[in-house]
């Protein structure tokens, strides 16, 4: 106004320019990765992106983060490598205070250092610990494995993922009740239960913590979704087959040969049996076959379940109990 004077500017009205309306893709996932967390008991919590680089040296989940050159304090001298760190603080905040059933989720973004650079990327992290339905007091159960186990079944459900659990090495966790997650064979995530004495030692609960964490680019670039087909016209026949299992294998290689064959509509484990020697359990798997277009007869179920049978004890070196 001064260079060109005043007189000079004309008066117009403000001129709004349209954008994109709604959230973007990325966005309503994250969205309904919350209400979908927020429904199934857990509340959402937003803790600093800081860590303190003493306790990931102790606790050592995903690495040493990205180092801070100022820090405010000395707790905070790391750009956290894990939203797990900021979630066992509140946890542990909680318990001290008599709130004895505490979950947690968070999603943010976590910092590593790759090929001498910084690194981000966005995860959902979880805690719960206390009791499995808070409102019974019939219920004396308490939050276990297989409650996380069903929390993340679920969440996967609802994008449409397929997802396998199976042995992976975490520091500072339980390793015979810690899963990897895994989606068409890449780590997705880990769940599984922390060290009661480093969680004693580092939070002060003496109860379970079970703990973990999602890598969320795989659900935001998945394009699964729900599908729909229509309602089967023909029955489905089952076979059920116990195996003696060595202590410590994954059934879950056994679910994948029969899951190789097209038959076979659905499978599951139906029971576990420990009292059978000091190195076998017996494990009933059962499984539904059913053809589209007719029904199967029992003889082709027959050779199915012995195709199958065969596989497993080429592949696997597992007989049938019986």
């Amino acid at each position: 106004g001064r260079i060109h004077e005043y007189e000079h500017l004309h008066a117009e009205p403000q001129r709004m320019v349209a954008t994109e309306k709604g959230r973007s893709e990325k966005q309503k996932r994250r969205f309904e990765i919350k209400n979908l967390m927020t429904a199934m008991g857990f509340n959402e919590a937003n803790t600093l992106s800081f860590a303190a680089s003493k306790v990931i040296d102790i606790f050592d989940i995903n690495g040493k983060g990205v180092p801070i050159s100022n820090p405010i304090i000395s707790d905070f001298d790391t750009m956290r490598p894990s939203l797990l760190y900021g979630l066992l603080d509140s946890l542990s905040y909680n318990y001290k205070r008599q709130m004895k059933d505490v979950r947690l989720f968070e999603v943010g973004k976590v910092f590593s250092i790759v090929d001498g650079k910084p690194h981000e990327q966005e995860v959902l992290g979880f805690v719960a610990t206390g009791r499995e339905s808070v409102k019974d007091y019939t219920d004396k159960r308490t939050v276990s494995f297989y409650t996380m186990k069903g929390v993340l079944e679920e969440l996967f459900e609802q994008f449409g993922l397929e997802v396998t659990f199976g042995k992976i090495e975490k520091k500072g966790f339980v390793p015979t009740v810690t899963a990897g997650i895994y989606h068409k064979g890449q780590l997705i995530g880990f769940v599984g239960l922390l060290d009661p004495e480093l969680a004693d030692k580092l939070y002060d609960v003496k109860d379970e913590i079970y703990a973990g964490e999602i890598y969320l680019e795989t659900i935001y670039s998945s394009d699964a979704g729900k599908t729909y087909q229509p309602l089967p016209q023909f029955p489905y026949v089952r076979r059920d087959v116990s195996y003696l299992i060595p202590i410590g294998y994954e059934i879950e290689n056994l679910l994948k040969i029969y899951k190789d064959n097209p038959l076979v509509e659905e499978v599951g484990i139906d029971d576990i049996y420990r009292k059978v020697g000091d190195e076998f359990y017996s494990v009933t798997i059962y499984a539904k076959f059913r053809h589209p277009e007719r029904t199967l007869s029992d003889e082709e179920v027959d050779l199915a379940i012995e195709d199958i049978k065969e596989r497993i004890k080429k592949e696997c070196g597992i007989n049938p109990r019986f």
